[in-house]
């Protein structure tokens, strides 16, 4: 069995044992190919990617030498389709972890539509516990690839906004707060996930530290962007100035 890890540093597994992909231009093709995964790439689309404005005059063929050490590591001709002006790599169920992501996000989706919430939660947890750090990192020198990483970065920045929601509604504070920060570190201008430090916080008992957080994000915003938070989390900010009694509930924020 093949796994390709792609929600971290690119990676790839033949029955449990790492396969090193040995020159620079084979990572790009695979993170290419990766980043179609079971669409057709065609051959024009490859070479743009790999050589931009200025391919050489060997471009198709030595795109088609690629190909086939590719299908040489991966011990499987059939693994890289072809057919006249398009490659296309297409993964087995299970064998890529972007798209075990995605299922798992969309079966979160589907059990809160049916108000199944700790259904929901546990996809949510499990879809987020499949991420190693940045996507395709280390191989986002083309644009597809980087573009496909950003949004599958989008999917888990909102999975993970959703995901500690469910958490507060179901009363859990204190082992929010690390999660919160390491996400914050990465997104230090998304006021919805300090929003969610603070209230994690003032659920917790530590109103103080909770204020403190929307002080720093004051600061933060105002002397990175020049822009004052948004109206929900000052309103926020106020409604725990005041000791609001309903804060202290689940569902409420």
């Amino acid at each position: 069995m093949l796994e390709f890890s792609v929600l971290g540093p690119l990676t790839l597994r033949r029955d449990g044992r790492a396969l090193t992909v040995p020159t620079v231009m084979l990572r790009r093709v695979l993170a290419v190919l990766l980043a179609r995964s079971g669409t057709p790439a065609s051959v024009d689309l490859l070479i743009d990617e790999l050589w931009g404005e200025r391919p050489p005059r060997s471009a198709r063929r030595t795109l088609s030498a690629y190909v086939s050490r590719l299908r040489k590591l991966l011990g499987d001709d059939d693994r890289v389709e072809s057919s006249p002006g398009f490659y296309a790599l297409c993964p087995r169920p299970g064998e890529l972890d972007a798209e075990a992501f995605r299922q798992l996000t969309e079966r979160a989706a589907q059990a809160h539509a049916t108000g199944d919430r700790p259904a929901a939660a546990a996809a949510m947890r499990s879809a987020l516990a499949l991420w190693r750090g940045r996507a395709f990192d280390g191989q986002r020198d083309t644009a597809l690839v980087e573009r496909t990483a950003e949004g599958l970065e989008q999917l888990r920045l909102s999975t993970f906004e959703e995901y500690i929601d469910f958490k507060l509604d179901a009363g859990a504070t204190g082992d929010l707060v690390g999660q919160l920060d390491a996400m914050i570190g990465e997104h230090p201008y998304r006021e919805r996930l300090r929003g969610q430090r603070m209230l994690a916080l003032y659920r917790g008992g530590n109103r103080a530290d909770a204020l403190e957080t929307f002080r720093r994000t004051h600061h933060v915003l105002v002397q990175d962007l020049g822009v004052e938070p948004a109206v929900k989390l000052q309103q926020l900010h106020q409604r725990m100035l005041a000791g609001d009694p309903t804060l202290a509930s689940s569902g409420v924020a």
